[in-house]
This record gives C-alpha cells, structure tokens and sequence, in this order.
C-alpha cells in the first residue's frame, strides 16, 4: 500500500522540511496529509473492504500518524516557521492524519479563531519533550503532545 511505504518518507527534520520549501505548518501538514491517504472502497453491507469487486463507493482514508512523529513536526514547526511555528493556522483538514485528540483541538481552535474569540494562544515545549499548545477564551483550553 503506498500511504504505508510513504510514511517511510515523512520529512521529520529541519533540514528534510527545508529542502521541501515549506513556507509554513499548513503546507507541511497538507503535503503529509497527502503522502498518508489512500482511498478505501466501501461495500454494499456498509463494511470496508480492500477489494476492489462490488464496491459501490470509494472513500478517502488517512493511515494515522504516531504521536511521536507528530510531536516531532511540531518541533520543527516550531524551529523554522514564525509566529508559534504557524501552528495556530493550521485547519482541521490539515490534521487529517494527526491522532484524533489534536484533530479535535484543531477543530475547536479553528471555530473560536474564526469568530474571533480565542486570545493569548500558547506553545510550550516541557523538559520531557511533550509539547502544550493552547488559548484562552472563557477558560484555558490546552492539549499536550
């Protein structure tokens, strides 16, 4: 399956994101969605199936990525883009592959972001390499990595 052989590929370091001309966390995320979807066929039943006979429907699918790799294109975000590594532009489209908490986070972020509610947005790298990211609104809404 190529998302598999792929993920082999996901640039994880600076020098590798740079050689890619990444202007920021949105392309980086979008190009990894990318290299980690494959599509899915979907039988009659409603079950998926990798076969390719009596499908009615093809459905995109995204191979997740570990948390520690995604901890890791955090970090680079974080050493290369301006601005918190850009990583308050990212849309939840973006994060297709991410694991579901920070999907969700992305999410939530991107709705309050867009009625301009959320302020004092916040990356914080832990002496144990888990990463905080979070804003303000009514109260402090946070995820760690």
């Amino acid at each position: 399956m190529r998302a598999i052989r792929n993920y082999c590929y996901i640039p994880l370091t600076e020098e590798e994101v740079l050689q890619k001309g990444f202007k920021n966390a949105r392309e980086y995320f979008s190009y990894v969605c990318r290299l980690l979807e494959y599509t899915d066929t979907i039988i009659p039943d409603g079950g998926l199936t990798f076969e390719k006979r009596n499908c009615t429907q093809k459905k995109k699918v995204y191979l997740p990525l570990k948390k520690e790799d995604l901890r890791e294109m955090l970090l680079v975000c974080l050493a290369l883009f301006e601005n918190n590594g850009s990583l308050f532009d990212l849309e939840a489209e973006d994060c297709r592959m991410c694991p579901e908490s920070f999907r969700n986070f992305v999410a939530v972020m991107t709705v309050k972001m867009t009625a301009g509610y959320p302020r004092d947005a916040y990356v914080k790298v832990e002496k144990n390499g888990k990463i905080k990211l979070g804003f303000y609104e009514n109260s402090k809404i946070e995820i760690k990595i």
